[in-house]
């Protein structure tokens, strides 16, 4: 059962009553003051207690609430405890009066004038999000607490399975709101050191005992051979005790002697071999103990990254070099997301090989097969921009063929011929030897969104405003086929490697695969998509197609099988992605979406993989990898086209020549107590002074 704290002033307590009534109704527990606490009771300590202990904490958002100490004191508590907060509306209030921490949240209004019961729906389901995590988080902070309050006592600390699910937890929820707390973090270091501490002690007697067990094992081992020798000797006493009956009687008796020894040492090596089986049992136990420490070791990585990455980000601007060895130690330690965004933030500047800006928008770029040229359309203009990459920051011709708009080019795979679609329903091929067009337009008849050429250079196909596909030879110049998709606007096209098949998305949410022998739809539309399909790529493989839109969703598709694999990736619930491009290699798809968001994704783990670190939020319309996969261009609503270095081998590099240094002294033992002999984080430079 969730546990929630409710906050507010007591001008608005007719509602607090309401909402109380419905939360009981939802079988969730809630603590609230409705009389005061008594005057003989430590009334603040209580209210710590009820916040410490609740799951969620509310805040019913008046302009009295506001002004309020005691609620400001109960938002900082809740904070401190690093609760979800979830921010209620009940009367309205001016921006600027709202609590601090607050501000950056979404507000559910509960106002007069609003729909109680949608917003009470919004309410249950924010409680109820990632309900395990806060009831965990709950459950440490009020361990790390207690612990705190004992003088950190080892008697309080985490041990055994609460341990390792306190780690678990902490490493794979730290991205999740409620945030793991600074305490939360101590708390469990000091119990894994603690834990570690007395594995160590019962490892090393372990070891003991094996060494023990053996020398047992040797010594009879040692005593069957002695006694097997005994034996022949005897035997050979009792051939020549056939010369005297004395010597024969006692021939004898030595050997029956030797033989019961013998059997004796044979039962003492059997019981020592079965010792030392015993013993290779308990080491193989201790190999599975130390697996799974290892797999805490790592838990505990992960937190020590998390450490660093905050170091990193508070000596960001008193001093620029520290900043990037704290995060270069952060990635070395745990490579992650998290680690690899703060290195990649603070390498931003050198991350950028050249900007090519002009006045408008920029909807559409792409490389020619050597990846020497980028070609660049705008969006409110018919001119297309040829610029030389990378190192050259000149334009090195314009192409003015169209009156609107251009929102579609590709170049052929040879490099010979390179295509425009614009809003002047015109489909224009180029010769790139001359730049000049073959032949006269052809003609769409209506806006033209996308075009792209079949791998071959045979055919070039172009989509827009009209229902139809069109697929024109490239040699003739002619019309051979027309492709009804039945969709209002096509938005997107793309070829498979091997041309077999043309994908075709668009305004009607729908993915469409057609057979480029027979021109005839693959199966039938698939709808999966909850909004419009804005772009859609092949992997090079040809065995994955991409699709992403409105939605702020990316959907991997199964070309064989033509159905979605793996899980959605979600760049962006609140804004449309607008282009997705793979890799040269197909490890990475990357996308840009409308909130100014560049992600890379790895393809293999369905994880986000690095930011691009763009320092505005303007839209992002397109995003090309280079061929040699070294650059990523981004096209912008400004006007801007960046590239962007994408060489992971090279950035650890890069960081080292952008630090120039190694750690000093003092600030290894700020950062790395107990490690002074560590090594150097950037080798190529001295030990720091």
């Amino acid at each position: 059962m969730a546990k929630v704290f409710i906050s507010y002033s007591r001008k608005d307590i007719e509602f607090a009553k309401q909402l109380t009534a419905e939360l009981k109704k939802s079988d969730l527990d809630f603590w609230i003051d409705w009389e005061g606490i008594p005057p003989t009771v430590d009334w603040w300590r209580e209210i710590e207690k009820g916040i410490e202990e609740a799951d969620v904490f509310i805040f019913l958002i008046s302009s009295d609430s506001a002004r309020s100490k005691v609620c400001g004191q109960e938002i900082d508590c809740a904070v401190k405890n690093g609760k979800r907060l979830i921010p209620l509306v009940v009367r309205d209030i001016q921006g600027d009066e709202t609590p601090s921490q607050l501000r950056h949240l979404n507000w559910i209004f509960f106002r007069e004038n609003d729909d109680f019961d949608a917003a009470l729906k919004k309410l249950l389901t924010a409680i109820h999000t990632d309900y395990e995590w806060v009831q965990q988080h709950r459950w440490l902070q009020v361990r790390a607490l207690d612990w705190e309050r004992d003088n950190k006592d080892n008697g309080a600390l985490l041990r055994g399975k609460d341990l390792q699910d306190a780690e678990f937890q902490l490493a794979t929820n730290s991205s999740k709101e409620p945030h793991p707390t600074d305490l939360q973090r101590e708390y469990v270091f000091e119990s894994r050191k603690a834990a570690d501490r007395q594995r160590r002690t019962t490892t090393i007697i372990s070891i003991v005992g094996v060494i023990a067990l053996a020398a047992l094992a040797v010594f009879g081992f040692v005593q069957a051979g002695r006694a097997t020798s005994e034996a022949n000797i005897a035997e050979t006493e009792r051939a020549k005790a056939e010369d005297s009956l004395v010597i024969a009687n006692t021939a004898k008796a030595n050997a029956e002697s030797a033989q019961s020894t013998a059997v004796a040492n044979a039962n003492a090596a059997a019981t020592s071999e079965a010792k030392a089986i015993q013993s290779a049992n308990d080491a193989a136990t201790a190999k599975a103990d130390a697996e799974n420490a290892l797999i805490r070791v790592q838990s505990v990585s992960e937190l020590r990254a998390q450490a660093l990455v905050s170091f990193s980000q508070e000596e960001r601007i008193k001093d620029p070099a520290l900043a990037v060895l704290l995060a270069l130690e952060a990635h070395k330690t745990t490579a992650n997301t998290q680690t690899l965004n703060q290195l990649l933030e603070l390498l931003q500047p050198n991350l950028v090989v050249n900007q090519f800006k002009s006045g408008s928008g920029v909807y559409v770029v792409s490389f020619n097969p050597t990846g020497d040229q980028l070609a660049v359309g705008y969006n409110n203009q018919g001119d297309i921009k040829l610029w030389t990459v990378p190192s050259q920051n000149r334009e090195s011709r314009t192409l003015s063929g169209h009156i609107q708009p251009v929102y579609g080019m590709d170049y052929s795979s040879d490099g010979k011929l390179f295509a425009s679609g614009a809003f002047d329903n015109n489909v224009i091929l180029w010769d790139t030897q001359t730049y000049k067009p073959i032949e006269k337009p052809l003609y769409a008849s209506d806006n033209v969104f996308t075009v792209a050429f079949s791998p071959d250079g045979k055919w070039i196909a172009s989509g827009g405003a009209s229902k139809k596909i069109s697929i024109w030879d490239t040699n003739t110049h002619k019309l051979v086929a027309q492709l009804d998709s039945q969709i209002e606007t096509v938005f997107s096209l793309a070829f498979s490697p091997d041309g077999k098949i043309l994908a075709s998305a668009g305004k009607d949410r729908k993915l469409i695969f057609w057979d480029m022998t027979s021109f005839k739809m693959l199966g039938i539309p698939i709808e999966k998509h909850k909004k419009f399909i804005y772009s859609l790529a092949f992997s090079p493989d040809g065995k994955t197609l991409a699709t992403a839109g409105e939605d702020g969703e990316i959907i991997l598709w199964n070309v064989d099988t033509r159905e979605s694999q793996g899980d959605v990736f979600t760049a962006s619930r609140t804004n449309r992605i607008s282009t997705v491009a793979f890799s040269p290699d197909g490890k990475w798809l990357a996308s840009g979406s409308y909130d100014g968001q560049v992600i890379l994704w790895d393809v293999n783990t369905g994880q986000q993989f690095a930011k691009i670190p763009k320092t505005d939020t303007s839209r992002v319309y397109s995003v090309e990898f280079s061929p040699d996969g070294t650059f990523l261009a981004v096209g912008d609503e400004k006007g801007t086209v960046t590239l962007w270095n994408v060489q992971p081998s090279l950035w650890e590099e890069l960081a080292c020549q952008v630090a120039g240094r190694n750690f000093k002294p003092t600030e290894l033992t700020q950062y790395f107590p107990g490690e002074a002999n560590r090594p150097l984080t950037c080798p190529k430079f001295p030990a720091g002074r």
